[in-house]
């Protein structure tokens, strides 16, 4: 990952509350159902921003995830609401499970007490396997990179890597073929950039000068794209330069290369693999990219990058339209969530981002579009010129969150009262059927047609926040 970017992580995850309680990997005990909501709940008013209900109601910390059940307890759960609906994983007090709608099971995949707590993982594109960080020590946010089938069975670690991983420091490959070709991986501090196999052996595909920082692959899962920097003679502040390599032949390319002392974070690729999505950032600085930084895009060939808009430097807040023609995004600067935030769409090739409307009183951000291109799931919030922080106000704040659903163009946008307050990261199904989202008291399944909202699990681990970002990491992972 990038300097700056792993800088501002390591403030997120200084922020997380460790806790670990030792269970066995026991088959699960008996789920707790959670029923369902099916009455609307009141919409909080963007610029009067409703109480919080109750302290249960924050999301939790691991600790606090801890303190409400048992040891060795496992979590709440619905596989009954969630059939038919993919896998979904997630942490519970540092141990990782996964919520099976195909099986209708909930099972451990991985104890915290054997390895360590589980901090971030994500899914192979098949959805059959499990990639893992383990942390031994709670101060920790790095450690061994580990891999398990779905149903928890052959889990394994890593070996032949020459460091431990961060957090967002490994990535599937798309797997054009709906099969995962790899697990590439980028350890702390390393010049070289690894191939990872299921079965846990790694080999080298790209060797730089300098440690390599941010990566992605390339739709296709041909290539990955990838930074490495260097620092001129006399200087501690290095300039990115910003490569491809072929993963059969590990031929590298470079791509382009930032103005002096400038960092590039790779925000993604063009989705057909024929261009590269990065923001830049002067001096590396950690502080600036909190606040924002240019969007650029760059066509493979070319060396000069297309500028966009200016947004904060967030994977997460990139939605492409299926087709591929259009990218909506969170426009705006300042690392606070709840100021100058709206949802644009943008022609990239032609370098032209056109804002949706917004009520002046409000925000908007983590957009999601629906798998057949005619919808756009948003969060919308209210707007404060105020400062929004650890006093309770960021609970407040919290609470304006609620779930928006609009036409492609924007139109006919609507709130969806039965998805309730707090609402964050709203996902599609791969049918377009349900969105699930996460709100302050666990993971919600929505269908949009009857607006029936369901709890399947939660709370669940990985939610701290710093100055009102939440934290990227930890946070459940859907392969619907």
């Amino acid at each position: 990952m990038t300097r700056a970017i792993t800088a501002l992580t390591m403030i997120f995850l200084l922020a997380l509350v460790a806790g670990c309680v030792g269970t066995s990997d026991a088959a699960s005990q008996p789920v707790t159902p959670i029923g369902q909501r099916t009455t609307p709940s009141p919409t909080p008013e963007p610029t009067a921003p409703r109480p919080l209900p109750t302290a249960t109601t924050r999301l939790a910390t691991p600790s606090a995830v801890a303190a409400r059940g048992a040891p060795g307890s496992d979590p709440p759960a619905n596989p009954t609401a969630f059939q038919g609906q993919g896998a979904l994983a997630f942490s519970w007090d540092g141990n990782l499970y996964v919520l099976d709608g195909d099986a209708g099971t909930l099972r451990r995949v991985a104890d915290a007490r054997q390895g360590g707590r589980v901090w971030d993982y994500a899914w192979s594109s098949d959805g059959q396997w499990l990639a893992y960080l383990r942390v031994s020590h709670p101060e920790n946010w790095d450690g061994a990179l580990w891999i398990a089938r779905r149903d928890g069975t052959d889990a394994h670690a890593v070996q032949g890597l020459p460091g431990p991983i961060s957090p967002d420091g490994f990535a599937w490959s798309p797997g054009p073929t709906g099969a995962p070709d790899g697990l590439a991986v980028h350890p702390i501090s390393a010049p070289d950039l690894w191939l990872v196999q299921t079965d846990g052996s790694a080999r080298r595909i790209a060797t730089a000068s300098e440690p390599v920082e941010s990566f992605a692959w390339s739709p296709d899962g041909k290539i990955i794209a990838y930074v490495a920097g260097k620092a001129p003679n006399g200087h501690a502040v290095p300039t990115d330069t910003l490569y491809t390599v072929d993963v059969a032949s590990g031929v590298a390319t470079p791509r382009f290369t930032a103005s002096r002392y400038t960092a590039i974070v790779i925000a993604g690729w063009l989705p057909d693999s024929r261009g590269v999505l990065f923001w830049l950032d002067p001096d590396h600085s950690a502080s600036l990219l909190a606040d924002g930084a240019p969007l650029e895009s760059l066509a493979l060939g070319s060396t000069t990058p297309t500028p966009l808009v200016d947004t904060l430097a967030r994977r997460d807040w990139l939605s492409w339209s299926p087709d591929g023609r259009h990218l909506a995004l969170i426009q705006g600067t300042g690392r606070d969530l709840w100021w100058n935030k709206a949802l644009a769409i943008c022609d990239v090739p032609a370098g032209r981002c056109l804002p949706l409307s917004q009520p002046p009183d409000a925000v908007t951000v983590d957009p999601a579009w629906s798998p057949d291109g005619t919808h756009l799931a948003f969060v919308r919030a209210a707007a404060s010129k105020s400062y929004v922080g650890n006093d309770g106000s960021f609970d407040t704040w919290l609470h304006t969150r609620t779930l928006w659903i609009a036409n492609a163009d924007g139109s006919n946008a609507h709130a969806v009262p039965t998805a309730g307050p707090a609402v964050e990261s709203p996902s599609w199904s791969r049918a377009g059927k349900r969105l699930l989202y996460l709100t302050s008291d666990g993971v919600y399944l929505l269908d949009p047609r009857q607006s029936i909202s369901v709890r399947v699990v939660g709370p669940v681990d990985g939610a701290s926040r710093y100055v009102g970002q939440p934290s990227r990491f930890g946070l459940p992972a859907w392969h619907g």
